[in-house]
């Protein structure tokens, strides 16, 4: 692959990653589900599970996104390189 075949794919990646980081944002911590732990009301377990399985799968989500904004860097760095 020649230096600009690389640097696209690089640059496309990063703009994959930070599409993604734009819609799901980045992990951060939620203090609302220890209050939703704490409530006695029917159906409080259900939501605070619930809470729990789309803050892991946003945060999946989120690494994912970073994995590919590094990939692209990377696969610039490399294109960088070769075109000199």
């Amino acid at each position: 692959m020649n230096a600009k075949t690389i640097n696209i794919i690089g640059l496309i990646l990063a703009m994959a990653g930070s599409f993604i980081w734009f819609f799901v944002g980045f992990p951060q911590p939620s203090f609302e589900e220890d209050d939703l732990l704490k409530l006695e009301l029917p159906g409080s377990e259900a939501r605070a599970e619930a809470a729990r399985k789309q803050k892991a799968r946003y945060a999946c989500i989120s690494k994912i996104g970073l994995a590919l904004i590094f990939v692209g860097f990377v696969l610039q760095l490399i294109a960088a390189s070769k075109s000199n």
